[in-house]
């Protein structure tokens, strides 16, 4: 199975509990909404971006990326 498998046929109550567990994303639910709305994804960079989308302006700024616990997740 690959992230891109995951991102464009899951659906977004199973994306959002992989970003919680694996990921310990407190945004998932709105970073898996976004995920669900902007499908087909197709590379690394639009995931990048759907996830900053997603998140507040103040966690853009945090010492990690924003779309790091994410990426770890998937």
């Amino acid at each position: 199975m690959t992230a891109e498998e995951i991102v464009n046929s899951w659906d977004q109550e199973n994306i959002e509990t992989i970003l919680e567990r694996y990921g310990e994303e407190q945004f998932a639910r709105k970073i898996a909404e976004e995920i669900v709305k902007n499908r087909p994804i197709t590379g690394t960079f639009q995931l990048v971006e759907i996830i900053k989308s997603a998140v507040p302006e103040w966690y853009q700024h945090k010492k990690i990326h924003p779309a790091t616990k994410t990426f770890q997740a998937l």
